[in-house]
């Protein structure tokens, strides 16, 4: 008898994001879509394999089942200048 998941949240990752991508999220134990909503873009494309061809197709599909990735916090980015910093906020 087949599981099925009563959340339509559980999804598995799209394997259209590409091999090196997928291996890269399971290394991090990323194997569901919406796991994806604790962690941002930026952070993804730190991993080794992820690239901005696997972050589209995963906004896109996170997208459609009305979720999206983590805001960037602001002490995640880089140095920048006062002037500089209040212009992001």
């Amino acid at each position: 008898m087949k599981k099925e998941h009563s959340n339509q949240n559980q999804k598995d990752i799209p394997s259209t994001i590409g091999k090196p991508a997928l291996r890269a999220l399971g290394s991090a134990n990323i194997v569901r879509l919406d796991q994806l909503t604790s962690i941002s873009q930026e952070e993804l494309l730190k991993l080794h394999g992820v690239g901005p061809k696997a972050i589209r197709i995963l906004s896109e599909t996170l997208a459609e089942m009305g979720l999206d990735f983590a805001p960037v916090a602001l002490m995640d980015l880089p140095l920048v200048s006062s002037i500089e910093r209040i212009c992001i906020i």
